[in-house]
């Protein structure tokens, strides 16, 4: 199931989008709405919805500035605008500002439908990289651990061959567990590891 945001100053748009398409057919649920661009970023940080549809004029915070202050926030949201306004330049700011595609008012459900299923695809698309990195990680990381159990004393040297270590950058971190049948027989490996660990973050 994909979630969808719908942000509209206008409370019939707002509707009209809300019940007058077909999102379960599309696997989809609309799970918040919106009025402006500073409501739309609180139910963003709420809810974290796949994709966001929005209107760009809105009071106090338009989609230009909504879309920029995304952006900016590091939001791994897909936006799609809606506007009455047929300006090339419109839709050329909101595309600049991260926009996946530019609508007009009043929508077309069948170029909806296919936005839609294009927006699907590529958000299933970047789940499945996410997962194949989260594995691979989870894979390397074991690895660089049971390679340090192995040769406690070039942990240093471990370390600093590991691409995706750095001592000058604090943020850089990981976390493992290791389960062993025998804990007693490896209790020794696991005790010079946690103090060269520590050394070399210390």
């Amino acid at each position: 199931m994909f979630s969808v945001l719908l942000v509209d100053d206008e409370k019939i748009i707002l509707q009209g989008l809300k019940h007058g398409f077909d999102w379960a057919s599309h696997n989809f649920e609309v799970v918040g709405e919106a009025s402006d661009g500073i409501e739309a970023i609180k139910k963003i940080k709420d809810l974290n919805p796949d994709i966001v549809i929005t209107d760009i004029r809105m009071p106090k915070y338009d989609g230009i500035e909504f879309m920029k202050a995304l952006k900016a926030s590091h939001f791994d949201t897909e936006i799609v605008v809606l506007s009455g306004y047929d300006d090339f330049m419109y839709a050329k700011e909101a595309l600049d500002a991260g926009a996946f595609t530019y609508l007009l008012k009043p929508v077309n459900l069948d170029v909806l439908s296919e936005t839609i299923n294009k927006l699907k695809d590529k958000i299933e698309k970047k789940r499945k990289l996410l997962s194949d990195e989260i594995v691979y990680n989870s894979i390397k990381a074991e690895e660089l651990i049971m390679e340090i159990i192995a040769h406690p004393e070039k942990v240093y040297e471990i370390l600093e061959n590991n691409p995706g270590f750095s001592k000058k950058t604090s943020s850089n971190y990981f976390v493992a567990f290791i389960s062993a049948d025998d804990i007693n027989a490896m209790s020794k490996s696991f005790v010079n590891v946690s103090q060269t660990l520590k050394k070399c973050i210390g």
